[in-house]
């Protein structure tokens, strides 16, 4: 093992229910070649699973989840850059959402009860925002795991 190089983990996505997943106590061991070795793991990263996942669905002849397009490097960047500016966008947001609620404050201090009502619905607005750009971002982010 000490020339071996070990690959990361991929995060994969288990098919069954927890309570199936506890239920998995055996473990098989299978020894392939090296060609062998690296196809199944090219065709469990095309379909998003593990090599493990790969053989038992092969094994009982499940049907594996539609091969995931490959990604490339600059599209990794791009989408990087995105999240990035989308998460700078969620701060600035907040930041936004800060001086509504003060201003909220100052306006429930005055008494001016329809002042306050319009800053709690901006504020309001603005908290969706936050929730929608943060699952816009998620989702980008998933899409290129």
């Amino acid at each position: 093992m000490s020339g071996e190089r070990r690959r990361p983990r991929r995060r994969s996505y288990s098919r069954g229910t927890p309570e199936q997943s506890r239920r998995r106590r055996f473990q098989y061991g299978v020894r392939v070649s090296e060609q062998e070795r690296a196809a199944l793991e090219e065709r469990a990263g095309a379909s998003g699973v593990t090599v493990a996942r790969l053989l038992v669905d092969a094994a009982l002849q499940r049907p594996l989840p539609p091969a995931r397009a490959a990604v490339g490097a600059e599209e990794l960047v791009a989408v990087d850059r995105a999240v990035g500016l989308l998460d700078d966008l969620i701060a600035e947001l907040g930041r936004i959402g800060n001086n509504i609620n003060q201003l909220a404050h100052v306006a429930n201090i005055s008494g001016d009860v329809t002042m306050e009502r319009q800053l709690r619905d901006a504020l309001g607005e603005n908290s969706d925002a936050i929730r929608r750009v943060r699952d816009v971002a998620d989702d980008l982010a998933r899409s290129v795991r």
